[in-house]
C-alpha cells in the first residue's frame, strides 16, 4: 500500500515539473520573441532605409515603431539623410 502510494506521489511530482518546464519554456519564447522584434526590427529597418536612400531614393527614411529600441540612432540617420539629399 505505502509503495503504490509512493509512485503516485512520483507521478504528481512528474506532472508538476513537467508543466513547470512547459511554463518555462513558453515564457522564454514570448519574451524572446518580443525582444527580437524590438531590437532586429528596428536593425532591419534602418538598413533597408539605407539600402533605398544608396539606390537613388532621395525621400527614404527611417520610422520605428514607439517602444522600438534604437529610436535616437533612427532620428540621427533620418537628420544625415536630409543633409544627404540637400
Amino acid at each position: 500500500e505505502s509503495q503504490n502510494e509512493l509512485f503516485r506521489n512520483w507521478d504528481q511530482m512528474q506532472n508538476f515539473l513537467m508543466a513547470l518546464v512547459g511554463i518555462t519554456l513558453a515564457g522564454i519564447w514570448c519574451w524572446a520573441y518580443v525582444f527580437t522584434n524590438k531590437i532586429a526590427g528596428p536593425i532591419f529597418n534602418i538598413s533597408k532605409k539605407l539600402d533605398e536612400f544608396l539606390a537613388g531614393d532621395q525621400k527614404a527614411r527611417v520610422t520605428l515603431r514607439k517602444k522600438d529600441y534604437f529610436q535616437d540612432l533612427g532620428n540621427k540617420v533620418n537628420t544625415l539623410l536630409d543633409k544627404a539629399a540637400k
